[in-house]
């Protein structure tokens, strides 16, 4: 009736879940084995509802892990009732389980929706991780003895019991909970049902008793979610967890409109680090799932400020399925395991390597080597007696001076050593050496985090650079459709001054578009044996669908062989399967370096590409200091140490202008950026930077013909710089 074309992809929902493959019962063992060897998880198997625990199952789980770990999870306790009477139960992970101790505390709940069974599969998996990973894994110890841990396994347990009865071997598609509504209707739509902007509009949720997305009489008319509110008051989380199944995405505020939160860059650096490891794609419910909701869990956890503190609420959405086949359940659990880590450790202090801050551009053999790293507390607490200790497991190095200290490092702050770490470069270090350099991080003598940083022995000699500000002067570029568009130079994100390329300088990419970015003449590399391509890159594309690739030529582009890079992973289909690809966000901007020695040839051409199939459109693909270049081992070069920037904001230039000038910046240590104009009457009219950037120096163009008022008349701005702790 809408007039919208769609396809049919499932016809017959029960006829598919029922025909998924099962794995054996020697199948199901080695999965257990293997779980057991890669990740020390025991506790955790498979459940008698296609795989997944039943309610009965849950919670007899959560009374074995009180058994066998009664010193470090709670007995299993009530929160409140739902609407038929069932208990919703929750227990807590902490050294001392049975105190409330001072320590950050980490909130984390699943099932709100009732066919969303992997959500809770993939928490309890997690607490079994804890549990058995205890006094042998240094985080799995450390968030134990630093973080209170509480654990919400079924938000729902009405609709998941439904779904048990009506589909006893899995598949149920009960979402809601279980309310009579009248006229034949059931069930609240607990994830519309929390009172930040409920009801704020009839698209992010509905007033129709009958609609799967039925937001209820009132704000908190449902027991389930007035229990999950109290609790989430009652123990002051510093993040949570609102897990759901499916799609590979986190989501943060806001859900009800499209916009983010003055917190937006905590949320974003956050999210960042969440999916590092799962891939998963970060942003809003709009940008990612191109609709909103309101009356949500992470809504309410961030927005409500008045009976509790702010909480950093998120929305979770793990796997590919709503019921994923059997043989998926450990894997997608295993896969989000990281991400839970990271959640529970930014809920208190979590200090981790920003730069290593050497003392060199390049490294040699017999060099001496200091370093002055610089590390930022992510965290939402502040972190105190904090040693720093250098390592590396190469016979090529000797470490001088191994440890240094902070007495602290106040929450969401950066710092560098006072006292540097050092190490000697042995005279035998041979060319193109790639050597790992282990910087742990230890608060009051506890492991906190560990990080490695990678050196390579010689003198990097390029033999293209693109130095231009202009892509077309060096490149080809190509786009279809015509209207889509094109890679070009911007001035909003750089790594080097003053531009950087992208797909689409002015916006998101669009839907069903393929831009290319081709190197128009062949780079001479004769001679050259072991050739290496270096660019930045940030990047930001839709997750299992879109993808960006760089790709070699060694025959004049008759043909292209796609490169795998650090930050690439194997596409999936619709993507080219099995391809090194980029997809998902990398938010700052990070180093790519990729040998070329397989690929024999006296010339190369490279090429960038990005292309979107027809669903979400996300900001795209940056690109900076595009070069090839090779290692050797110089005779008369000097290895000069590198600049120290310290923190200034200069008068821009030209002034007066018309209708551009230029404001340049310095920055002493890596930080979240913003540098605002404003109008006399202090009204903000321009935001030229909102994100993080390493130190270094800095130029961004302010032109009044770009700005989102063109109105701007003639007169007197202003403009101010905030950098952390810097203004």
């Amino acid at each position: 009736n809408s007039g919208l074309t769609y396809e049919i992809l499932i016809d017959d929902w029960k006829a598919y879940y029922n025909a998924l493959p099962i794995p054996t019962e020697a199948e199901k063992e080695f999965i257990k084995m293997e779980s057991e060897r890669n990740f020390g998880v025991t506790g955790f198997g498979f459940g008698s509802m296609g795989g997944y625990y039943t309610l009965a199952e849950i919670e007899a789980d959560l009374d074995e892990m009180f058994q066998l770990f009664p010193n470090l999870i709670t007995q299993k306790f009530s929160i409140g009732s739902s609407i038929e009477g069932r208990t919703i139960w929750a227990v807590k992970i902490s050294d001392n389980p049975n105190i409330n101790e001072s320590e950050p505390a980490v909130g984390l709940d699943a099932l709100i929706h009732a066919r969303e069974p992997q959500s809770m599969a993939t928490l309890m998996y997690f607490m079994w991780y804890l549990l058995e990973n205890y006094g042998t894994d240094p985080e799995a110890t450390y968030l134990v003895n630093n973080r209170e841990i509480y654990c919400v396994p079924c938000f729902n347990p009405d609709g998941y019991e439904y779904n048990r009865q009506t589909n006893p071997n899995g598949g149920g598609y009960w979402r809601k909970n279980r309310r009579n509504n009248g006229g034949g209707c059931y069930g609240i739509d607990l994830n519309r049902n929390f009172g930040y902007k409920w009801g704020y509009d009839n698209n992010g949720s509905s007033p129709d008793p009958c609609a799967e997305t039925y937001r209820g009489t009132a704000a908190f008319s449902e027991p389930e979610s007035q229990a999950i509110r109290d609790f989430a008051i009652l123990k002051n989380y510093g993040t949570h967890f609102n897990m759901h199944t499916y799609g590979g995405y986190i989501l943060y505020p806001w859900g009800y409109i499209n916009a983010e939160t003055p917190d937006s860059l905590t949320y974003r650096e956050f999210a960042s680090l969440l999916t590092s490891y799962s891939g998963y794609a970060f942003g809003s419910g709009g940008q990612l799932l191109g609709y909103n909701s309101n009356g949500s869990v992470r809504d309410w956890m961030y927005g409500e400020q008045t009976v509790k503190n702010k909480i950093y609420g998120y929305t979770i959405e793990i796997g590919d399925d709503f019921w994923p086949s059997q043989n998926q359940i450990f894997p997608i659990a295993q896969q989000n395991l990281r991400t839970m880590i990271y959640q529970s450790f930014l809920a208190g202090e979590y200090v981790q390597l920003v730069e290593a801050n050497f003392n060199k551009e390049y490294f040699l053999p017999s060099d001496f080597i200091e370093l002055f790293p610089e590390f930022k507390n992510k965290g939402l607490a502040s972190a105190y007696n904090l040693t720093f200790e250098l390592t590396s497991p190469s016979q090529y190095i000797t470490v001088n001076t191994g440890s240094s200290s902070l007495d602290s490092i106040e929450a969401r702050s950066t710092s560098s050593l006072i006292t540097p770490l050092s190490f000697l470069i042995s005279s035998s270090a041979p060319l193109e050496e790639e050597i790992s350099l282990v910087i742990t991080t230890k608060t009051n003598g506890d492991l906190l985090s560990s990080d490695t940083t990678t050196i390579v022995i010689g003198y990097p000699v390029f033999v293209f650079k693109d130095t231009t500000n202009n892509p077309s002067s060096l490149w080809t570029i190509t786009k279809t459709p015509g209207s889509s568009p094109q890679w070009d130079s911007t001035y909003k994100s750089f790594y080097s001054e003053p531009n950087s390329y992208t797909d689409s300088k002015n916006g998101n990419y669009i839907n069903s578009a393929t831009v290319t970015m081709t190197l128009t003449n062949p780079i001479n590399i004769s001679g050259v044996l072991n050739p290496r391509l270096q660019y930045w890159t940030r990047f930001d594309i839709e997750s299992d669908y879109d993808y960006g690739q760089v790709k070699v030529s060694t025959n004049n582009g008759t043909s292209w062989i796609p490169l795998d890079g650090n930050y690439t992973q194997p596409g999936v289909y619709p993507q080219p399967p099995g391809q090194p690809v980029y997809d998902g966000s990398i938010s700052s901007w990070v180093k790519e370096e990729i040998s070329l020695a397989n690929y024999l040839s006296s010339q190369f051409k490279i090429q960038f590409q990005l292309k979107t199939d027809g669903g979400i459109t996300r900001d795209g693909w940056y690109l900076d200091d595009i070069g090839l270049f090779f290692y050797t081992i110089p005779t008369n070069v000097s290895n000069d140490e590198k600049p120290v920037y310290k923190f200034s904001l200069e008068q821009n230039y030209p002034n007066p202008f018309n209708p551009s000038t230029v404001i340049s910046y310095q920055l002493p240590v890596t930080s979240n950026v913003k540098l605002k104009v404003y109008d006399v009457l202090g009204n903000e009219v321009a935001t030229l930077v909102n994100e993080e950037k390493p130190a270094g120096s800095y130029e961004i163009e302010f032109n009044v013909a770009q700005v989102s008022r063109p109105e701007l008349s003639s007169g007197i701005y202003f403009y101010k710089l905030s950098a952390g702790e810097y203004t």
